[in-house]
């Protein structure tokens, strides 16, 4: 498995990913495809045998601070270290980058990810009621970069 910047050539299995994993509240290809030309090397592509495995979109939300915007893994892909490593090298990007803090949103009901996030230091910050909907509410996650591992515990 290899760890590489967007290309355009990822698109259609990235969507078709987006749509499958996040339903409702994926990014739509032209979503997609802007992040892929301005992310300054931020959309990460998880490859396995000339496959797209996963990916994870990244965004600078201020001087010190960024966000993981979208992350998924195939299914056939899962449980693998993918998610890991495209965690791993988002948040090396971030600090390369003079982060300090980092972000994301994930439902309230994705343990596994909120599991995977907290062995990175990120913690709750703030219950974002209906964020996905009115009955699925999201939790926000910060993790201070000065203060955590680049690798999981």
């Amino acid at each position: 498995m290899k760890i590489r910047p967007f290309r355009l050539s990822d698109l259609k299995p990235i969507n078709r990913l987006e749509r499958e994993t996040f339903g409702p509240h994926a990014f739509d290809a032209l979503s997609l495809l802007s992040y892929g030309i301005f992310s300054h090397r931020g959309f990460l592509v998880a490859e396995e045998d000339g496959q797209v495995a996963g990916h994870c979109i990244t965004k600078r939300t201020g001087r010190e601070s960024w966000e993981i915007a979208s992350i998924a893994v195939q299914p056939e892909y899962r449980r693998r270290g993918i998610g890991t490593a495209l965690l791993t090298e988002a948040l090396q990007l971030f600090r390369s980058r003079g982060a300090r803090q980092a972000s994301l949103e994930v439902k309230i009901h994705n343990k596994d990810a909120q599991r995977l996030y907290e062995r990175f230091g990120f913690s709750v910050k703030e219950r974002l009621h209906g964020y996905y909907g009115p009955t699925e509410d999201g939790l926000l996650m910060v993790c201070d970069l000065g203060n955590s591992e680049v690798n999981p515990r």
